[in-house]
């Protein structure tokens, strides 16, 4: 009997080693699979870490920018290398010897490391950004425009950082591109790199090594370079050459963040007290003589007779008295003739300005903005009456006057606002808009307030003080009070109180 079970236990003996060889296979399989799937999650999840840091890194840029008290706006200096001082210590690498794309040395000024401790000279002292790193732990990477940085070279300036910008710039901003070469934005002024792992000949090993040992070429552009203001950064797919990943700010969201700070803060600015805003706008106590008065009108304007075309930008000296309605200022004047100027405050009254100058005392310009002021050319008739024999006013829909008070007088303690919203002249670009109410310290039930359309079209209503900031320094921006609508593009920014 024995030998008869010989061939049935061969045959039983190779498929149990069968099973075991499938067995086996399936868990090399399995694990393979396993390990695939692990993989891609990993990169996944590596993706996703290097993303939010770039993201992240971003918001604390902006908002280190926007929120700094004594220059808003300005950007650091990367942690660049430096061929007498090679370090990537954290910290911002100004140069008070080049302000060069590229330097004596050869080295890039505007590329380097995002800093993220306070800068030493000869930087001035400015805090960090903070520590950001990619999926990899290397620290992020960053280019800035040379229209947002401050420039060391004697004699040391800081850039105008208004939103002038937006459509003149001293120089030309950056670009970002697709894998495909198409352009995502021409109008960047910062960029952030997360450097990701390092590619077949990055050597990272030495204490300061290039741009090119972290940054990588993708066809004809490179991250590693920064020789021209309009240098091209490529946002391209992750390959065996190229695995690095950006995000960057354009100069639109860099101005609307300083005007949304700019419309918070002017809101809080005091006039003078000796000044006509004060006395013969809000308090109607209109007792000013002999002020200086220039003004001009944005175009387009409609003249009837002999208006004073001629001499608009020249300081003259006039009275000026508050009716009930109007502001009237007549020019102080020997001869016969002079400019009588009609300046309604009634609820299509636009906004007050105003500018600072530094000279032994604090001196100020009050700006008088308004739609619907009337100059007049008047002249001395034979019975030594007045008669108007021109006039000048601009129209409704674009047209402005903009009456300049020149040289009262302002204390720093009545000034509400910082040197920087004047030294980056935002005054120019600001209307402060104070509805018949708020003027005569009364509610909205007795005077009248201004109404905002808002984006999403429901109206706020009973404003009583609106702050717009507008795109460029001439002009109404379309603004037809006591109604505004939100959804203007002329406007960047917007602040009320009711």
């Amino acid at each position: 009997m024995p030998a008869a079970y010989r061939p049935h236990s061969r045959h039983a003996q190779r498929g149990a080693a069968l099973l075991l060889a499938m067995f086996i296979i399936g868990l090399a399989v399995t694990a393979l699979v396993v390990r695939s799937y692990d993989a891609a999650g990993m990169k996944a999840r590596q993706e996703e870490k290097t993303m939010k840091a770039l993201a992240e890194a971003k918001e604390a840029l902006i908002a280190w920018s926007v929120t700094h008290s004594d220059t808003p706006g300005q950007m650091p200096w990367p942690d660049r290398r430096e061929t007498s001082n090679p370090n990537y210590d954290g910290r911002s690498d100004c140069s008070n010897s080049s302000f060069d794309l590229v330097n004596q040395q050869g080295e890039a000024n505007f590329l380097g490391q995002l800093p993220s401790l306070p800068s030493t000279a000869p930087c001035r002292i400015y805090p960090g950004i903070g520590h950001y790193q990619d999926a990899y732990g290397n620290k992020l990477w960053y280019a800035v425009s040379r229209n947002l940085v401050r420039n060391y070279v004697p004699p040391a300036r800081d850039p105008i950082i208004n939103p002038k910008l937006l459509t003149n710039n001293n120089y030309p901003w950056m670009i970002v591109r697709d894998g495909q070469g198409n352009i995502l934005s021409d109008r960047v002024a910062a960029v952030i790199i997360a450097p990701g792992r390092a590619l077949s000949g990055q050597n990272r090993s030495s204490d300061t090594p290039p741009a090119s040992a972290y940054l990588d070429t993708f066809g004809d552009y490179s991250n590693a370079n920064y020789q021209v203001d309009d240098e091209d950064f490529i946002q391209a797919p992750e390959s065996d050459s190229f695995n690095d990943r950006l995000i960057y700010i354009t100069v639109d969201e860099l101005i609307v963040g300083l005007a949304k700070r700019v419309a918070r803060e002017a809101k809080n600015i005091k006039f003078p007290v000796n000044g006509v805003i004060a006395n013969c706008i809000r308090a109607g106590d209109c007792n000013l003589r002999n002020i200086q008065l220039t003004w001009n009108i944005s175009k387009p304007y409609v003249t009837i007779g002999q208006p004073p075309v001629s001499d608009l930008d020249t300081a003259k000296q006039f009275r000026c008295t508050r009716k009930e309605f109007s502001l009237e200022c007549d020019e102080v004047t020997e001869s016969d003739s002079g400019i009588h100027l009609n300046i309604p405050l009634d609820d299509s009254y636009l906004g007050l300005m105003l500018n600072k100058t530094q000279t032994q005392q604090v001196q100020t310009n009050e700006k008088i903005r308004t739609v619907k002021a009337v100059i007049q050319t008047v002249k001395k008739n034979q019975e030594d009456q007045d008669v108007v024999v021109g006039s000048m006013f601009p129209t409704e829909t674009s047209g402005i006057l903009n009456i300049d008070i020149a040289d009262v007088i302002l204390g720093d303690e009545q000034l509400a606002v910082s040197n920087w919203y004047f030294e980056n002249k935002w005054s120019d670009y600001t209307d402060i808009n104070e509805s018949p109410a708020f003027r005569k310290g009364t509610d909205c039930s007795s005077e009248v307030c201004f109404t905002i359309t808002r984006k999403r079209g429901e109206k706020l209503r009973n404003v009583r003080l609106l702050v717009t900031v507008r795109k460029d320094n001439v002009g109404i921006g379309g603004a037809k009070l006591p109604d505004f609508d939100e959804k203007i593009s002329d406007f960047i920014a917007i602040h009320w109180e009711q």
